[in-house]
């Protein structure tokens, strides 16, 4: 929220290691592992996004629809980078 239109996230190789999940994000990211992807949020995640964010602003007092106004990416793995290490 406090990024500018134009500044991008200056973490670098955002999501090294994990295992699933996603992590939603607004703004733009300037690295990310190699074993994911940047892509928009289906109708599921906007609505896990939606939640978490208005039990989050109730609880500190901010604004959710502004929030929810700006543009949020999805961060998730493209496959399972470590599945041939794991015991079957």
């Amino acid at each position: 929220m406090n990024l500018k239109p134009s500044e991008r996230h200056k973490a670098r190789f955002v999501g090294t290691g994990m295992h699933g999940g996603a992590i939603c994000i607004h703004g733009e990211v300037a690295s990310v592992s190699r074993e994911m992807e940047i892509d928009d949020l289906n109708e599921e995640n906007w609505k896990i996004l939606h939640d978490l964010i208005y039990k989050y602003c109730k609880y500190f007092g901010l604004d959710a629809d502004k929030i929810l106004e700006l543009e949020f990416k999805k961060i998730a793995s493209s496959h399972r980078p470590y599945g041939s290490l794991y015991v079957h």
